[in-house]
């Protein structure tokens, strides 16, 4: 599991290169502010990194490892679920869970 800040680059590569079924990345919104407080707003940069990865993927035509999001659902976030779900496509990620 990740937060998606340090997935590009060599990191990025080096996942791609474990062959892993899986990678999760912890998410409460895609848009800076909607970070839970104390942690950094880098909405912007998990989003880039995301769709690098994505497109990584695709260029070096592999399927994993699938990526899903786990959604830390909180009365502030929820609102943003839908519109999570719409982007998740675009994002390469094949799941969703809501904890």
């Amino acid at each position: 599991m990740t937060n998606g800040v340090s997935l590009h680059g060599e990191t990025a590569l080096r996942l791609l290169e474990l062959k892993l079924d899986r990678l999760f990345v912890s998410l409460d919104g895609l848009e800076e502010g909607t970070d839970a407080p104390g942690y950094v707003k880098c909405a912007a940069t998990v989003t880039k990194n995301l769709m690098a990865f994505s497109q990584l993927r695709i260029r070096r035509r592999v399927l994993k490892p699938r990526v899903g999001i786990i959604f830390v659902a909180t009365r502030e976030n929820i609102g943003k679920l839908p519109e999570l779900r719409r982007k998740a496509s675009i994002l390469g990620f094949t799941s969703i869970l809501v904890s």
